[in-house]
């Protein structure tokens, strides 16, 4: 999954950047509000239209990724499937709050630990 740092430009769409500074892509800051500028974010472009549908902190991804013992040992198609499953559950979090968001984090990092590709 492609990473890189949020940018605020002053408009509802915010960048990603690439570590050299060159856009990757942008996404609708409405939607993942708790993103904040100079962020490093994990991210998906499933349509290649420059759009991101998906945009996470990295540091959350990476701990996901880091519960799950078999991580280390998985192929590269399993590292990607674990990543799309947290970045797609993580994605659906955006919009909770309270108990219910807990609640699936909880059932995500069950299923995270139990995660066999």
């Amino acid at each position: 999954m492609p990473e890189g740092t949020a940018r605020d430009v002053g408009t509802i769409f915010w960048n990603i950047v690439a570590d050299g500074g060159a856009t990757r892509a942008r996404f609708d800051h409405r939607q993942f509000p708790n993103i904040r500028n100079g962020a490093r974010v994990t991210y998906t472009d499933a349509n290649g239209d420059g759009i991101a549908e998906n945009v996470q902190p990295a540091a959350a991804v990476a701990r996901l990724v880091a519960r799950n013992a078999q991580a280390g040992a998985l192929n590269p198609a399993g590292q990607t499937r674990l990543r799309e499953f947290i970045m797609k559950e993580l994605g659906a979090t955006t919009s909770e709050t309270g108990a219910v968001r807990q609640n699936r984090l909880r059932r995500l990092r069950a299923a995270v630990d139990k995660f066999e590709a």
